[in-house]
């Protein structure tokens, strides 16, 4: 049973508001306190340190790390308090001071705070990301202070400590801020303290802007003070962990962030700083446009930077890239291994449930080896896809799979696929074949395989009742259009742009209604485009679907004019059969030695030819219509032959 919320710790709420309250109290008597006033902030900032201490312990891991330096930076506040209070009681405070020491350090050790904040992620490459960011910042914040310390009035006009000093504020400020501003929206802002942090050292960094730009130019007004108070004792808060939600949060560690590298913006965030330096050249107010060793030496860094990210970036896709090919590479393996260790014990299920079929069984022992075999049959179709599936994903890119030409007759083609995809359950459901292309040169493995998926899935989703799947080859001027059409289910227009995905299905049900892998479509889709095509598709819900491609086929050589070898029984008759063949555009052969397609014989002569050639044997007298009738019908089945010497007559084809 997991853990019970924890409820949120009342201590740090009522010491942070009881210094609140002593806060108010200071600032309302401030001009009757004095020097003790002096007194008091350091006793709130303080007390605030030690709240924040008290904080920290109670965390673990990096989160330790990040509330002992929020500790420190208080810490070093307060002694910057200290030695301020102390200087203010001997002299009048100048612009540069003992003080500014450990308030510089304080603001530093802060940063650092937001900095494991901000490189929060496992892995080096978020670590390298989040450094590269904060040198950024560092560098375009130095360089637009720097320049606005010199041309628009906020040097001290006194020494160099002292416009070293009053630079190094806003500087150390402004990143502060930019590190806080990428807490802020990240997921997991909340275990680095959340609206205390952003509040607390919000709060702080306004006050600080609000004193360097002269907004509150006295640095004793009680306003300043607190501003500065209150952030602080806000800031402690944000060392204690927050109430867990049913696990102890001093155990767990911030998640790891799920924003993805976007090539655009990276690159955006690498160029765009490059800018900064000219742009502040155009600002200059006397026009003079001199390039200062500051902006020169701002300017290289920031190239550097905007180098190191690109860098960074191409090595994240690159691994990215090797990853994403690394794990479809063991995927594939993976199914090409199990589905092979499942064929082989499949193989001998087929095999042994077709021999228990060919003997003698009742009808029950029938219906039950018959569904054997059924089911068998359906996992084979399975297993092949994966196969099949697996095969493609294992080539490399831009290698497609192999193609082996060959004469391919597409009427018989489509013939076969038609008998082979047909549901002897469904006899109202027509297959209809269309072919105006008697031979092609394709490869018949790979045509095959995408029409019997095409078609298979024409009937699976075809409605009950009556209905009709057709499969078309015709000839076009671009080349050979394969079309299936079915009038079924349909697919939804929002699924189509999805429907060559592999694994993909007609919707969350259609798996358990009639089943497959989902992948027959996009085996298809890759060999269609491996035979030089592209898979499409048309569909409407209700209507039913097309399935098309358009293949660039060659036609096969066409066959020059039949030889007939011409065995009759007499002058005349030879010469009547030569005339009306010759007629006919057939060539005439008298040699039975020569190569011949088909002999035209009187059967009284059959048992004297010893040849392979079919054998026509037409009834006399012979009419041109009949002998070529006769002479088609033999040709269909065989193809041209030499005579052998020595090979047994063959059946005469009658006419």
């Amino acid at each position: 049973m997991p853990p019970a919320p924890s409820r949120p710790d009342r201590l740090p709420l009522w010491c942070g508001l009881a210094l609140a309250v002593l806060t108010l109290v200071t600032v309302v008597a401030w001009d009757r306190l004095g020097s003790s006033a002096d007194v008091l902030i350091v006793v709130v900032t303080g007390s605030a340190a030690v709240l924040a201490g008290a904080g920290a312990r109670r965390r673990r891991g990096r989160q330790r790390l990040f509330g002992v330096l929020l500790t420190a930076g208080l810490a070093l506040n307060a002694c910057g308090d200290v030695v301020y209070a102390w200087d203010a009681s001997r002299r009048v405070v100048p612009d540069a001071s003992p003080a500014d020491v450990p308030y510089l350090l304080s603001t530093s050790v802060l940063c650092a705070a937001l900095l494991v904040a901000v490189v929060r992620r496992a892995d080096r490459h978020g670590q390298v990301d989040a450094l590269v960011d904060a040198l950024t910042v560092v560098v375009v914040a130095a360089l637009v202070l720097w320049d606005a310390q010199l041309h628009w009035g906020t040097a001290t006009g006194g020494s160099r400590l002292g416009d070293l000093v009053v630079t190094a504020y806003p500087v150390l400020d402004v990143v502060a801020l930019g590190l806080l501003l990428r807490i802020a929206f990240g997921s997991d802002r909340a275990t680095w303290g959340g609206t205390w942090l952003i509040s607390g050292l919000g709060l702080w960094l306004v006050t600080d802007l609000s004193f360097l730009l002269g907004l509150v130019p006295d640095l004793d007004d009680p306003r300043l003070n607190l501003g500065w108070m209150l952030g602080t004792i806000v800031l402690a808060q944000a060392t204690w962990p927050p109430p867990s939600r049913g696990e102890p949060q001093q155990l767990r560690e911030p998640a790891e962030p799920s924003d993805e590298r976007r090539p655009v913006p990276r690159v955006l965030v690498s160029i765009l700083p490059l800018t900064v330096p000219t742009g502040l050249l155009l600002l200059e107010p006397d026009g003079a446009g001199e390039i200062r060793p500051v902006v020169l030496v701002a300017t290289v860094v920031l190239a550097a930077l905007a180098v190191v990210r690109t860098v960074l970036l191409l090595r994240y896709e690159t691994a990215a890239r090797d990853a994403a090919e690394a794990a479809s590479r063991a995927k594939s393996e993976f199914l090409a291994t199990m589905t092979h260790e499942i064929r082989t014990p499949m193989n001998g299920v087929l095999g042994l449930s077709s021999l228990l079929l060919a003997g003698d069984l009742d009808p029950r022992q029938r219906s039950y080896a018959e569904g054997v075999a059924s089911t068998g049959r359906s996992l084979m179709a399975i297993i092949d896809d994966l196969l099949d599936f697996a095969g493609l994903e294992k080539q490399q890119p831009g290698h497609g799979p192999e193609v082996h030409l060959d004469r391919v007759d597409l009427r018989v083609l489509l013939d076969e696929v038609a008998r082979q995809v047909a549901d002897p359950g469904r006899p109202d459901l027509r297959l209809r074949v269309e072919c105006d292309v008697p031979s092609v040169v394709a490869d018949r493995a790979h045509l095959r395989r995408v029409l019997v998926h095409l078609a298979t899935n024409a009937v699976k989703f075809s409605t009950e009742g009556e209905g009709e799947v057709v499969l078309i080859a015709t000839g076009e001027d671009d080349g050979i259009r394969f079309e299936v059409v079915d009038h079924g289910i349909g697919i939804d227009p929002d699924l189509l742009r999805v429907v060559f995905e592999p694994f993909s299905q007609r919707d969350t049900s259609s798996t358990r209604a009639f089943g497959g892998t989902g992948l027959g479509l996009a085996i298809s889709s890759r060999l269609v485009g491996a035979m030089g095509g592209e898979l499409q598709v048309s569909s409407e819900p209700g209507r039913g679907s097309r399935f098309w491609f358009v293949l660039d086929l060659a036609r096969p050589d066409a066959p020059g004019p039949p030889r007939v070898l011409v065995v009759e029984d007499g002058d005349i008759n030879q010469m009547v059969a030569e005339g009306i063949l010759e007629h006919l555009g057939h060539v005439v052969v008298t040699d039975p030695a020569e190569p011949h397609d088909v002999v035209l014989a009187d059967p009284r002569h059959l048992p004297s030819y010893a040849g392979g050639a079919p054998v026509v044997d037409v009834e006399r007298p012979l009419r041109p219509a009949d002998l070529q009738a006769a002479i088609d019908t033999a040709l269909t089945t065989t193809r041209r032959s030499p005579a052998p010497a020595e090979a047994p007559a063959p059946a005469p084809a009658r006419s």
